[in-house]
């Protein structure tokens, strides 16, 4: 194990050392999550139609024209077609183009809060799977089951990685403080729970529930809280504001959910910090 913390550690310090092989780590780092944000894509679209995301591969959705490699180029494809399908010129939805933005940015943001490491690689991936959640809930009012595992799955391997590496973060929950997670977690399913059975309507989707358990895993209860309250606090001052604007008569709460576990992800401690000093 100290042979292995060593060796970690020495990698990590030999590749700063030389600058152009932190730069080339650093390029392969953001081409990498600019591929994963190209493929969110495919999930938002697939996932809520329940298609293969791998049989199949890209297409354009009106006249089924396959999309070559070189029109598939996250981000600049989009601008070099100006926007339009090469085969039938339909607008292509700019809505692929943002997200492949937001991969971009999440990465660099990770990358600039977490430098290069074990976490800001699993935040990373945290972060692509919330802009999935973001916007097939917010078209279709559905969690996938899959991205809910998804985001448990990362949040099991935060804690097995920063008992590996020793690569703690304040967001990292250890053993013990798992159990109080799930229960904190048990106890917010179970509040909604009841609220439902007494004014007889949905306050909540089954998705959002499940995205509550596999979060607690990641980020602890105090920050799992944080989060839900910012969310709340967002989600309700969007709908009265736009209420008229939006006509909606179920809201989605997983767009809320994602902003305001980001915020908690990132601000989070300081938060806490600043709000505790309020009473002193």
């Amino acid at each position: 194990m100290i042979k292995h913390l060593l060796l970690i550690s020495s990698t990590k310090e030999l590749i700063k050392e030389s600058f152009w092989l932190y730069a080339l780590v650093i390029t392969f780092y953001l081409l990498f999550f600019v591929a994963i944000g190209s493929f969110l894509n495919v999930l938002i679209y697939r996932l809520p139609k329940k298609m293969s995301i791998i049989k199949k591969s890209s297409h354009c959705p009106l006249c089924g024209y396959k999309i070559k490699w070189y029109e598939n180029i996250p981000i600049f494809s989009y601008l070099f077609l100006r926007g339009r399908c090469h085969h039938c010129q339909e607008k292509i939805n700019i809505r692929y183009v943002i997200v492949e933005v937001l991969g971009l940015l999440v990465a660099i943001v990770s990358l600039i809060r977490f430098d290069l490491s074990y976490t800001s690689i699993i935040v990373t991936l945290l972060l692509e799977v919330f802009i999935a959640i973001f916007f097939i809930d917010k078209d279709e009012l559905i969690i996938p089951d899959s991205l809910n595992i998804a985001v448990a799955v990362l949040g099991l391997l935060s804690i097995i990685m920063a008992d590996i590496t020793s690569l703690n973060h304040e967001y990292t929950i250890d053993y013990s403080d798992k159990f109080l997670s799930l229960l904190v977690n048990i106890i917010i399913i179970g509040i909604f729970y009841i609220i439902q059975k007494i004014i007889r309507k949905p306050v909540i989707g089954g998705g959002d529930l499940k995205l509550f358990l596999g979060i607690g895993l990641f980020m602890g209860w105090q920050l799992e809280i944080l989060g839900l309250v910012i969310a709340c606090i967002i989600g309700a001052g969007v709908e009265l504001i736009f209420s008229k604007k939006l006509n909606r008569k179920i809201v989605p709460f997983g767009p809320y959910l994602v902003i305001g576990f980001t915020i908690s992800l990132f601000f989070g401690p300081d938060l806490i910090l600043w709000y505790l000093h309020l009473f002193q």
